[in-house]
């Protein structure tokens, strides 16, 4: 037996039915159009060990490593980790203002943002995200919002998969900790759960393993 991580996602589409009898109020039941609730899990994800240090992996030797997350407009969201190609990320809005890496602060209903960015584009350099003004720049794609206690799951085959369409190295590996030619950076941002800019970071629950 090896190293691995096992997990599973879950959705329940729900629709609510409304009471023609008030006192009752009103039904909440399984989508109707949808008729099931869904889930996926399977196999697992092999890992290599669980050895990364805790500003890089979110937890080491039982004990969990929260994380800061960038707020102002115009910052660089923050960089999720210094690991480079991982095979299992798990994000978490812990739903508490950031204190340390070990203790939370005050509760807060502000989400997190989850993106990937791109390198701008630079001749000889990098060939990333370029405007229709043929001028290079950084360029962010949001993947998840999470609300408070809310996570996402992303699990990674970055030893694997070499490429996408016909050409090799068309595929670019998820780099953590900055962005290349060959990479690309998973970020973190905090803002207010109506989409604006928040004031604090939220403290983020993470684990990043290769």
């Amino acid at each position: 037996m090896s190293d691995r991580i096992q997990f599973a996602v879950s959705a329940t589409p729900i629709e609510t039915i409304a009471s023609e009898n008030t006192p009752t109020g009103d039904t909440d039941i399984i989508a109707s159009e949808i008729g099931q609730s869904m889930g996926a899990g399977g196999d697992s994800v092999n890992l290599a060990n669980y050895s990364g240090v805790v500003a890089n992996q979110g937890f080491k030797d039982g004990a969990v490593g929260y994380k800061d997350t960038s707020v102002a407009d115009g910052v660089v969201p923050t960089a999720l980790t210094a690991t480079d190609d991982p095979d299992f990320v798990y994000i978490e809005n812990t739903g508490f203002k950031y204190s340390s890496p070990t203790v939370l602060g005050a509760i807060t209903t502000d989400c997190i943002m989850v993106a990937i960015s791109e390198q701008a584009w630079a001749t000889g350099t990098y060939g990333g995200h370029c405007l229709s003004t043929d001028s290079g720049q950084i360029h962010y794609y949001g993947i998840a919002w999470l609300k408070p206690g809310q996570g996402i799951v992303l699990p990674y085959s970055a030893n694997i998969i070499t490429k996408m369409g016909a050409n090799a190295g068309d595929f670019s590996n998820l780099g953590m900790a900055g962005i290349s030619s060959s990479n690309a950076r998973l970020c973190v941002k905090t803002f207010t759960s109506a989409g604006a800019e928040a004031t604090d970071g939220n403290a983020i629950k993470f684990l990043v393993v290769t």
